[in-house]
């Protein structure tokens, strides 16, 4: 069990928004510093919020398209955002203009169409790379439902030449995965399962499976759930931890995951209070496979885990403007 204590509290600036809501538009650089993506002007722009030790900066992104949600990477301990298909900044700090890179073979992701004929676009979902390739899978969405995330692009990224490549799209294969289609699925095309959250370790893809369909998963929940491990062909290697069938069960159940931005955990939030978690959230230790309990410090309920990065815990209300940091209680 981990039992949390709090070490300090800081207040995001007023004109600041976290705005949240899938709980992992934040990374860590270290147990101090953390980059957040929210808006400003209440939820008309986009803004990041640079916190190093307890100070807070904002830089404004303004002029971007809103079709994509950017994405937030931290490479070689520098912030990269991913504003578009075709561009990335990269940030040393928040005093300093980016450096913007212009991404190779973005036509890898413009051709990509769903069913309807619309291109994908970026979901706005940090993965983690914990080794020294540079190569990062990022999750994409598809237009009609912007939570309905099937596919990932390959994106390597050389900070030192100052160059990105996209170099491939990944999707699931169903038949890998216990889901359950509706008769009209079964003679239509089946989709593939939706991908919640990525991690590269070099030799393996990592990645947190939230059932089938999202479009309806607070309504009716989730038809199953895993952390599973993938093959270089897009193939399940091993289902590691999950459950499945729960469409069959009398209650609404589901739990989403998110991998901490140090590697070494799956954050797992549950969509109700029934089943197992009861509502409360708890930690996957990728290195010892152990399921552990969390603790959290008096006068936080309304608070979640919003990431890990080694010991440091960061504690989020979504929607407010405070963050918590905690240590685990020796």
């Amino acid at each position: 069990m981990y039992k949390l204590e709090i070490e300090k509290r800081i207040i995001l600036p007023e004109t600041f928004s976290s705005c949240m809501a899938y709980r992992r538009m934040a990374i860590s650089l270290s147990d101090d510093k953390q980059v957040i993506l929210g808006t400003y002007d209440g939820f008309s722009k986009r803004a990041l919020c640079f916190i190093d030790n307890g100070e807070c900066n904002i830089v404004k992104l303004d002029g971007h398209d809103d079709y994509h949600i950017p994405v937030l990477l931290s490479v070689d301990n520098k912030v990269v955002l991913i504003i578009d298909e075709r561009t990335l900044h990269i940030y040393d700090d928040y005093k300093t203009p980016p450096k913007i890179i212009s991404i190779e073979n973005a036509e890898i992701i413009d051709r990509e169409q769903d069913e309807f004929g619309h291109r994908m676009r970026l979901a706005g979902f940090p993965s983690q790379n914990i080794c020294d390739d540079f190569l990062y899978p990022i999750i994409l969405a598809e237009p009609v439902a912007s939570g309905d995330t099937r596919r990932y692009a390959w994106l390597s990224i050389d900070l030192q030449n100052g160059s990105a490549s996209w170099t491939k799209i990944s999707m699931l294969d169903h038949k890998d995965f216990p889901e359950e289609f509706s008769e009209f699925e079964k003679i239509s095309l089946p989709k593939p399962p939706t991908v919640y959250s990525l991690l590269w370790d070099g030799e393996k893809l990592l990645l947190f499976s939230a059932g089938s369909n999202t479009w309806n998963m607070i309504k009716w929940g989730l038809d199953f759930y895993c952390l599973a491990d993938m093959s270089s062909d897009d193939r399940l290697n091993k289902w590691i931890w999950g459950e499945k069938d729960l469409d069959k069960t009398s209650k609404k159940l589901g739990v989403l995951g998110h991998f901490s931005s140090c590697g070494k955990q799956l954050i797992l939030t549950p969509l109700f209070k029934s089943g197992d978690f009861q509502g409360v959230q708890k930690i996957y230790n990728l290195e010892s496979n152990l399921l552990h309990d969390v603790t959290m410090p008096k006068g936080v309920k309304s608070f979640e885990i919003m990431d890990i990065y080694d010991d440091c815990f960061m504690l989020s209300d979504y929607g407010k403007t405070e963050i918590i940091y905690c240590k685990v209680k020796q």
